[in-house]
């Protein structure tokens, strides 16, 4: 008995129609990303009072000036290591900022420093910075040991 050899089966018929039917996929794909783009850009543009009253809290809060990584104020860290004897051996342990007053925001920073001995001291520096550009300590820049 003799068995004629049968023909490969495709599942989505002529390579033709595979071809349509990948092109189709690949519109609706399109169609789909332009109205999630549109969707976005309409969300983000929207001015939102909420968040704008927000922003505008966090930014007389001071909270604009601080890492939201790690929550310090770079600039004002290298103003205060500037003035130690070692300065590669300041640890910062937290920050704080106070709301704006007069233009600025009173920070303060609790940190430990090597002293001229190598002995681990704690510190506190005080300081002023400016509320639009998160600097300009001059000379306003105190620091005191915490016994």
């Amino acid at each position: 008995m003799h068995i004629p050899p049968q023909k490969p089966q495709r599942f989505f018929g002529s390579v033709d129609e595979t071809i349509k039917l990948g092109c189709g996929c690949l519109g609706l794909l399109a169609i789909l990303a332009f109205v999630a783009i549109l969707i976005g850009t309409s969300l983000c543009n929207g001015s939102d009072p909420e968040s704008e009253a927000e922003r505008a809290e966090e930014r007389r809060q001071g909270m604009h000036c601080l890492s939201t990584w790690d929550g310090s104020n770079r600039a004002f860290k290298e103003a205060v290591s500037y003035r130690l004897n070692d300065p590669n051996s300041l640890e910062e342990i937290e920050t704080w900022i106070s709301p704006l007053r007069d233009g600025r925001h009173r920070i303060r920073m609790e940190f430990t420093a090597e002293n001229i001995f190598g002995g681990r001291l704690r510190y506190t520096a005080y300081g002023w910075v400016d509320t639009e550009t998160c600097e300009d300590f001059d000379s306003d820049v105190i620091i005191d040991r915490i016994e």
